[in-house]
Order: C-alpha cells, then sequence, then structure tokens
C-alpha cells in the first residue's frame, strides 16, 4: 500500500492550503474530501489504482502539479490517465465535464460517482447541521421573548 500512501502524502502537500467549497460550509481542508474519497473507493473496489487515482483526482485541476509531474513521481499510466479524466478543464462546462467522464472507462465513472456521493452526504450533514442550529436560535429566541415579558 506504499503507493496510496505516497499519493496521500502527495495531495496533502499540494493541496495544504486549499479548502473545500462544500465540506463544512466552505472551511473544511480538501484534503478530507479527497481521502474521504480514497477510503469509499477502496473499500468498494479493492483497486489501489482506483484509490490514488480518486486521492489525486484533484491535483491537476487545483494546483501546479501536471501530468508530466505525476509521470516523474512514478505514477502509471493507469493512474495518470484516471486522474487526467477526473480533471475538469478551466473552461469546460460542468455538462460537459460530467459527459466526458460518462463516455470514459468504468472505472474513472465509479470514482466520480463515490466522489460525488460523498459531496451530498456532506450537503446532508451540513442541513443537518443547520436545523439543528436553527432549532437551537428558535428556542433561544423564544426565551428571551419569554423573559422579556
Amino acid at each position: 500500500m506504499a503507493l496510496i500512501d505516497d499519493a496521500v502524502a502527495l495531495a496533502a502537500t499540494a493541496h495544504a492550503d486549499q479548502t473545500d467549497s462544500v465540506i463544512g460550509g466552505g472551511g473544511a481542508p480538501i484534503i478530507y474530501h479527497l481521502m474521504n474519497v480514497a477510503i469509499a473507493v477502496f473499500t468498494e473496489t479493492q483497486d489501489e489504482e482506483m484509490a490514488v487515482a480518486a486521492m489525486l483526482q484533484r491535483i491537476i485541476e487545483d494546483t501546479t502539479m501536471t501530468n508530466a509531474d505525476l509521470q516523474s513521481a512514478g505514477y502509471n499510466a493507469v493512474i495518470r490517465g484516471g486522474i487526467s479524466i477526473l480533471t475538469r478543464g478551466a473552461s469546460e462546462s460542468l455538462r460537459d465535464y460530467i459527459v466526458r467522464i460518462g463516455n470514459a472507462d468504468s472505472r474513472a465513472i465509479r470514482i466520480k460517482i463515490i466522489s460525488l456521493r460523498e459531496g451530498i452526504n456532506n450537503l446532508g450533514l451540513l442541513q443537518k447541521i443547520r436545523t439543528k442550529y436553527q432549532t437551537a436560535q428558535r428556542h433561544l429566541i423564544e426565551r428571551l421573548a419569554v423573559e422579556s415579558i
């Protein structure tokens, strides 16, 4: 499993100051999402190459790393190909991006489905937290209203 360990270290370094726009309302480090996706991919597939591609899925899109850098770092063509498929181009619309992935190999499709599922799960968590805080806020507002009578 040295390959996944190297990918985790590379992603953690490359994405060090980046936060996710969804998880935690935009404040959580992006590495949390990438790790969740890589763990889910490996758990479901037992495929280390897929887990590595999942871990590094945003490295070209969000950092200065290139496919050549990944090759120099020792990542094979299968992993680099998966990362390339999962990388959204700067001017690529979301629709075109999803269609392109949908036309790719099943491994890339599966990684993206798991990545989207993890994002959706976190949105559900955010909604639960939002509801909890709104309920607490209403309770406190009502308490203040009772005291001021």
